[in-house]
């Protein structure tokens, strides 16, 4: 009964789907062509950038929290404060300019002394020395009094509390001022509600000379409220903080988080490397538990490589369309003169196009180390695509003459 009913089922496909064994040259014949149009763009600025997405997006991974922070330092020291008032007004404009793209995924760019862990500023009373998330303005959403307008922050006092000259101020996070209050002499018997007002210091060293400043505490920033936890889960401790900073060697820097999304990173690959491809790359490995500084090298190494890499010039674009037309014509002679089957040649065709297709996906997606990222990209995956559907097309326009001949045929018999 069952072997009978394969039977039947196996007499219907072959009468559905007639294949001839001369067409076996034309499917290997196709093989070569799909596979080796996946390797036409692996040298193309997209293969480049999408293998370093990729590469960015696996240390993500693994990172606490699920983000990469590269700081883009000026590669030249400046005394200027105002380059560095400067570089906050344009990182905070092109933040509110492209708020939809960093909408969700706190992708955003903020200027920061103290980064990667180097502490040029220190503040001893602190458990934990602070990251400065450096600002120019402090004011409040209109939408929400309490939410910081530079950062996605909840503050709990509704107004500031500034020093007499407007400069030497932050914001204070909420654990931090838990913990003066609880540990240092100088604020015991304090309240969270009376720190705003009172002054930190701050040391620094300059010219072999240990140096301090008294800055004053504005407002406190709620602990464990909207971007609180991702900030801490980098930088332990912060404080958000008025520019004026004393200006040593290499004080600070942009910071921009990339994430384990593979496509937002490729998308925020060109926005970095437009704004800082003359700036200094180096990765913060605070947020990563077992950091591979050959690989972490390779990354940064990649970034200012893409540059290198163009995407399709003219002549490009004209020869592939040529190799398109080719690909589509050859197809259409061919099974034009062998009067092909259609149904079944386009199943095997699509077979042929989807193993392909299997092949490089599952090579791309077991490591990058294999190069095939390089190849298996946005290009050629739209390569392979448009030469099956020219390939699909030569062979019904194949189809539509014989059927023509034929009927030419009949009306002639």
């Amino acid at each position: 009964m069952f072997k009978s009913l394969l039977k039947n089922i196996g007499q219907k496909f072959k009468k559905k789907f007639p294949f001839k064994y001369t067409l076996i040259p034309f499917f290997v014949a196709m093989l070569i062509v799909f596979s080796s149009s996946v390797f036409l763009f692996k040298d193309s600025r997209t293969a480049r950038k999408e293998k370093l997405a990729y590469d960015i997006a696996l240390v993500a991974k693994k990172s606490n929290n699920k983000q990469l922070t590269a700081d883009f330092y000026p590669r030249e020291n400046t005394d200027e404060i105002g380059e560095l008032l400067q570089l906050i007004i344009d990182t905070n404009s092109y933040n509110r300019q492209n708020y939809y793209d960093y909408w969700g995924n706190s992708h955003k760019m903020r200027v920061v002394a103290n980064g990667e862990g180097n502490f040029i500023y220190r503040f001893p009373d602190l458990e934990n020395n602070p990251t400065m998330i450096l600002e120019n303005t402090f004011s409040f959403d209109y939408d929400d009094k309490q939410k910081y307008e530079n950062c996605s922050l909840y503050l709990m006092n509704t107004s500031n509390v500034f020093s007499s000259t407007r400069t030497k101020h932050l914001f204070l996070n909420e654990s931090d001022a838990n913990y003066l209050v609880n540990n240092c002499p100088k604020y015991s018997g304090l309240s969270l509600s009376d720190m705003p007002g009172k002054t930190i210091t701050m040391e620094y060293t300059e010219k072999g000379t240990v140096k301090e400043e008294e800055w004053t505490i504005a407002n406190i920033v709620l602990a464990n409220k909207l971007d609180d936890q991702l900030y801490k889960s980098l930088y332990t401790s912060y404080v958000i903080a008025d520019y004026h900073v004393p200006l040593l060697p290499n004080c600070y820097s942009v910071a921009f988080d990339y994430s384990i999304g593979i496509v937002d990173n490729s998308k925020f690959i060109d926005h970095t490397l437009e704004k800082f491809i003359n700036y200094e790359m180096r990765i913060d490995k605070r947020n990563l538990d077992e950091a591979n500084n050959v690989f972490l090298k390779g990354i940064v190494n990649d970034f200012y490589k893409i540059s290198q890499y163009k995407q399709f010039t003219t002549l490009s674009i004209v020869l592939y369309c040529l190799f398109s037309v080719t690909v589509c014509a050859g197809t259409c002679l061919f099974c034009y003169f062998l009067k092909t089957p259609t149904t079944s040649t386009m199943l095997v065709l699509s077979i042929v196009f989807f193993l392909v297709y299997l092949v490089f996906f599952t090579l791309s997606s077991v490591s990058s180390a294999l190069k095939v990222l390089l190849c298996f990209n946005t290009l050629s995956i739209l390569s392979i695509i448009l030469l099956y559907l020219n390939s699909i097309t030569g062979l019904l326009i194949a189809a539509i003459l014989n059927d023509s001949k034929k009927d030419k045929g009949k009306l002639n018999g």
